[in-house]
């Protein structure tokens, strides 16, 4: 799978972030929806590549959907691991 196709789903653990931050300061319930909406439509208009639908799917298992999982709190720690896990391989793949 391409950079791009990884790194647009880096964005929206990013984009969640603040979401459930303002979310908690405020009071407010978490609209988690948001979490699984974008994630979803990537995975619809990239229906012939089977590893984006396995990734996307493994995401929401691990961060939402599974378990009663509420990982979605930690969800900025995650992409910054995420992040870091990417870029060591990407460090790999130049030498």
């Amino acid at each position: 799978m391409e950079k791009t196709k990884k790194s647009v789903i880096l964005n929206y653990m990013y984009e969640a972030s603040p979401l459930y931050e303002s979310s908690k300061n405020e009071n407010t319930y978490f609209k988690s929806w948001r979490l699984v909406y974008k994630p979803s439509r990537f995975k619809n208009a990239h229906k012939q590549i089977q590893e984006v639908g396995e990734l996307i799917e493994n995401f929401l298992d691990k961060v939402l959907l599974k378990d009663g999982n509420k990982l979605y709190s930690h969800i900025y720690g995650c992409a910054r691991w995420v992040e870091f896990l990417t870029r060591k391989e990407g460090g790999k793949e130049e030498r």
